[in-house]
């Protein structure tokens, strides 16, 4: 299987179980309520389901991923920006 083919099939299976009633509440509330990241949480889930394990090697990769998530993504979940900026809300016009 090739790169392009692994990430068609991890994409494929990660939107299939986020659309499975009661999935989207139960990830976001496992990011929410105890800091797991969904997506992390659907790349774990492909791999059991296929008895695999990250490799060593995904570790340096992982690392730089959540350090982004710590610093960039969960501060903007979290209603302020990067920098401590509030965030922007677009007008209804």
């Amino acid at each position: 299987m090739t790169t392009a083919d692994t990430a068609d099939a991890l994409w494929d299976f990660a939107l299939a179980r986020y659309a499975r009633p009661g999935a989207q509440a139960r990830c976001l509330s496992l990011q929410d309520d105890h800091g797991y990241e969904v997506c992390e949480l659907l790349w774990l889930a492909w791999l059991a389901e296929q008895r695999r394990e990250p490799a060593p090697e995904a570790a340096p990769g992982l690392a730089g991923v959540r350090h982004w998530q710590e610093t960039m993504t969960r501060p903007l979940r979290a209603g302020v920006g990067v920098n401590s900026r509030p965030r922007w809300r677009l007008a209804h016009v």
